[in-house]
């Protein structure tokens, strides 16, 4: 299996968005809080990052990030779950610490909740 990661091409934030709700199940609630594509958009374009994972042309994780006061924070992460385990989040994090680094942030934050 070869993954690829692809970096801020927006054209890929609705499927982002599919996956999401893959990965999460969301109440509509949660649709409404953590689905919104423009809240998306507006982390991403404000200095954020969008991170997609694929496995041939199947999308099979996402992270979004942006940046919070002098932090750049993990806001939302998901990867299908038959492709767990296998080190896609560490590609991804690799990515968005090295993205920080560039941009000057000193810290990186992620909340996580349990499920």
């Amino acid at each position: 299996m070869k993954i690829t990661l692809h970096t801020n091409r927006l054209e890929e934030l609705d499927e982002a968005l599919h996956v999401s709700i893959q990965v999460f199940e969301p109440s509509s609630e949660e649709l409404q809080k953590y689905h919104d594509k423009n809240d998306w958009l507006n982390k991403i374009d404000n200095g954020g990052l969008l991170i997609t994972a694929w496995n041939d042309k199947k999308m099979i994780g996402f992270s979004v990030c942006y940046p919070k006061g002098q932090r750049f924070h993990i806001w939302n992460v998901g990867v299908l779950k038959a492709y767990r385990k296998l080190g896609i989040w560490r590609m991804m994090n690799n990515e968005i610490e090295k993205f920080a680094k560039e941009k000057g942030f000193k810290y990186l934050t992620l909340n996580t909740y349990k499920a």
